[in-house]
């Protein structure tokens, strides 16, 4: 029998995400909030695409290219 894996609600995750981040920042914080954003929002598609970067990049309305270079940048 393989490893049983819980089932996670991507939405869910998405949601207490931006309250934990909305909780931490101060005015000003905007540049880091669209980082930090954008970086939960490519995990959440590849979340979403059961680790297929192709179907990640589709789901995000970019190229399979961009969605690299963004995860190289976010350390992902």
């Amino acid at each position: 029998m393989g490893r049983r894996v819980p089932k996670v609600d991507p939405v869910a995750v998405v949601d207490e995400t931006f309250r934990s981040l909305r909780d931490s920042l101060k005015p000003g914080d905007a540049n880091l909030l669209l980082h930090r954003v954008e970086r939960i929002m490519i995990q959440s598609a590849i979340l979403l695409a059961q680790g297929s970067k192709k179907e990640a990049a589709r789901v995000l309305g970019i190229k399979r290219s961009s969605l690299y270079s963004k995860m190289q940048r976010f350390g992902l």
